[in-house]
């Protein structure tokens, strides 16, 4: 991770994970530039792209479990309405992996953290 941060410095377009790439643009034409930029940085350090695992040109896209669009970032339908259907946790575990699901998009939940808290109190014994 830290080698394709290296690779990649200094491009603000450009957000790495582990050895994924997302490359944000305000219109094709920069687009287009920006995926030049990256290409010759990718080659001048020798690293060659799996076409297959490629996505280009494209105004949406999920990445790391999220809904990147123009508005902004969001979560996953499915993932949203996963949470609504949760069926009332009534075991430990059964609460642990509904807090998992809420933590991991808390970012999109009002008062999260306060409503984690309250339900988080029951994993005391």
């Amino acid at each position: 991770m830290r080698f394709m941060h290296e690779v990649l410095r200094g491009l603000p377009f450009c957000f790495v994970h582990l050895d994924d790439i997302l490359c944000y643009s305000e219109n094709a034409e920069e687009h287009r530039s920006h995926l030049r930029t990256i290409f010759q940085r990718l080659r001048s350090y020798g690293l060659k792209l799996n076409i297959s695992k490629c996505v280009f040109g494209v105004t949406e896209l999920i990445f790391l479990g999220h809904l990147i669009t123009p508005d902004g970032i969001k979560p996953l339908p499915d993932k949203v309405q996963a949470v609504l259907d949760y069926k009332q946790p009534e075991t430990v575990g059964s609460l642990r992996k509904f807090l998992g699901l809420l933590n991991f998009y808390r970012r999109f939940l009002p008062k999260a953290a306060e409503q984690q808290y309250l339900l988080s109190e029951f994993l005391k014994g």
